[in-house]
């Protein structure tokens, strides 16, 4: 009876309900960015940190502010500055995007994606993703992040502090279309 309890209690989290509300979304923008696994050029990974840097900065920092979780906005920062120099770009200036009402509900589903692509990263840093002289240390920084526990207590917030929301379901689906939508549109036709 106890299991029963625990599993019905891990199936209402809001990290699970927003797992199984951008489940389709997340597998189309892997596929769109990685078929079979890894990147098909440097172009298209340059591509690909070229949108994470987009997200990061129009809708990953803004989200944490919006928060109020400093530590985040200032884990926000060290992502857009590490993907600045994986591009090899000036300092970018942060935009957040217009229309978006950056309600506190809609930034936990932000931050729900982006702070969850850290696990991503890992894979893609183990795995034959990346050729040996691709810039990665955006990558490094996301594994760094979930290998340091940090992740793992995000995820203990979201499921604590959050409200189970459209906002919150809506601020996840927005972020993975952002990624999902900047990939190559022949990429996208072929998903």
């Amino acid at each position: 009876m106890l299991d029963d309890t625990n599993q019905a209690a891990e199936e209402t989290t809001v990290r699970t309900v927003l797992r199984k509300v951008t489940q389709t979304l997340h597998r189309q923008t892997e596929t769109v960015w990685t078929p079979s696994g890894r990147f098909v050029s440097e172009e298209s990974y340059h591509k690909f940190l070229s949108a994470l840097l987009s997200a990061h900065k129009e809708v990953g920092l803004a989200a944490a502010i919006a928060r109020g979780d400093d530590e985040e906005a200032e884990e926000e920062s060290r992502r857009i500055e590490a993907l600045t120099a994986d591009l090899q770009l000036d300092s970018p200036v942060c935009a957040p995007v217009p229309g978006i009402e950056m309600t506190p509900d809609y930034a936990w589903g932000v931050s729900y994606v982006l702070n969850g692509s850290a696990l991503g990263a890992s894979i893609l840093l183990k795995g034959d993703a990346l050729a040996p002289h691709w810039p990665r240390r955006y990558l490094t920084l996301g594994h760094q992040y979930a290998r340091s526990g940090r992740l793992k207590n995000f995820f203990e917030r979201l499921n604590t502090e959050a409200e189970r929301s459209p906002a919150v379901e809506r601020g996840a689906t927005d972020t993975f279309s952002i990624l999902f939508k900047a990939a190559p549109k022949r990429a996208r036709v072929d998903a």
